[in-house]
């Protein structure tokens, strides 16, 4: 580090979220490191993002002299709590100091050289204490949870001049919010608080990830806990997470505890009708739930949500079209979810970019309507010489899920 004189100026850049600052571990892991002086040298400078000042009228504040807080920025530099740079500008230097945020506390522990160092300082036995009192408690596995989500709450009607175009603004986070998806930040934290290093996932997995656990309706904190059991140490970067370990243990573990609108469009549907609130429940909850619904609260076979994870994750159809495909499939197939027909019946969804459980159904009615003009009428038969349809002795699976694809694109709808 460059010495920096009184008249010296100096500029902040906080390099964090610092609405996500967890000061009981910057107290009690760095406090002992860094000493007095640099933690109360480090808050300062957290406060003074902006403009360039001089350094005598910090260091008044502080009450330190030039060499006290020489050492002080040496100790928040040596942690890695801060990153100096200086610029010559004529008589002066200009330092600037990028803050970073502490690690957390398992991310400390995990931490060779600082959990190392901070034992030798502190002794073993106060180490331990202090990681205890860090750990984080979970509620017995034997109670039932019956909190309210946002959605069951409000009843909100999901009007798009309210709800669309707000996710893009900047804002300082760290704030409680009403979750309306899988939040992939809370559950970045939720895994390295259980030791996985800072971008130990890529940005892939992480998409992935996020939408399996949207789709079993998984809470981030369990599903951060799911991945670490599913990691592969020994597996190159890009491909750490065991993706089909991770899908069977979100479809045995279905908890349907957290009620959460999946990515899709809304269907601006606003009547009271029961086919209006049927649509809106098709927008707002995940096809797992969506099957739990439709067999009495009970869980959907591990086969169907394989299916329901086709249909979502390699074939790309939104959640509220994968309800309405269910509901559909269902209502004409014996409640039976044939996997070849639900597969051909979703990619033409797909190709026709449908969004919602609305989009899907004005579709698939519209498709029938068209099959139906196709079809010759009993009239336009030659009585005296009819057409026999045959069946061969072996059908071509490939026709025959056509065929029946067709069939019910037919019957859909039919006092439409």
């Amino acid at each position: 580090m460059k010495s920096a004189s009184l008249l010296d100026f100096y500029q902040c850049q906080v390099c964090f979220d610092a609405s996500y600052l967890d000061v009981s571990a910057l107290r009690d892991f760095y406090l002992p490191l860094i000493g007095a002086d640099a933690f109360a040298s480090y808050f300062a400078l957290l406060g003074e993002k902006g403009m360039a000042k001089k350094h005598q009228s910090l260091l008044g504040r502080l009450n330190l002299t030039p060499g006290e807080f020489e050492n002080a920025m040496r100790a928040l530099e040596a942690v890695g709590l801060v990153r100096t740079f200086v610029q010559a500008q004529g008589g002066a230097n200009l330092f600037v100091y990028c803050l970073s945020g502490p690690l957390s506390a398992s991310e400390f522990q995990n931490d060779i050289m600082l959990a190392g160092t901070l034992k030798g300082k502190i002794g073993a036995e106060e180490y331990d204490a202090l990681c205890a009192r860090h750990q984080s408690e979970e509620p017995s596995s034997d109670l039932e949870e019956v909190t309210i989500s946002f959605p069951e709450y409000f009843k909100p009607a999901y009007d798009p001049s309210c709800y669309l175009g707000n996710g893009n603004k900047k804002g300082k986070g760290g704030k409680a919010r009403a979750k309306t998806g899988f939040d992939k930040t809370l559950f970045l934290r939720k895994i390295e608080q259980l030791g996985l290093r800072k971008g130990g996932i890529a940005s892939d997995e992480l998409e992935q990830i996020a939408k399996i656990g949207a789709l079993y309706s998984i809470a981030e904190q369990e599903m951060a806990s799911f991945v670490f059991d599913a990691i592969r140490p020994n597996a190159p970067y890009g491909k750490k997470v065991d993706v089909n370990a991770l899908s069977k243990r979100c479809a045995e573990a279905m908890p349907f505890t957290f009620y959460r609108p999946e990515k899709g469009e809304s269907s601006n549907v606003k009547s009271d009708t029961v086919l209006a609130e049927k649509i809106r429940m098709m927008d707002e909850i995940s096809p797992a739930k969506f099957l739990e619904i439709r067999q009495g609260g009970h869980k959907p076979a591990f086969a169907d949500l394989k299916l329901v994870e086709r249909l979502t994750l390699q074939i790309g159809l939104p959640s509220p079209c994968v309800n309405a495909l269910l509901d559909y499939v269902l209502e004409t197939n014996d409640n039976a979810l044939p996997s070849a027909y639900c597969e051909k019946l979703a990619a033409s969804l797909v190709r026709e970019g449908c969004r919602s459980a609305r989009d899907a159904m004005d579709y698939l009615k519209r498709s029938r309507k068209e099959k139906r003009k196709a079809t010759p009428k009993p009239t336009d038969v030659d009585p005296v010489d009819p057409v026999i349809p045959t069946t061969p002795d072996a059908p071509n699976d490939e026709e025959d899920v056509s065929a029946k694809v067709d069939a019910l694109l037919n019957d859909l709808y039919k006092d439409a």
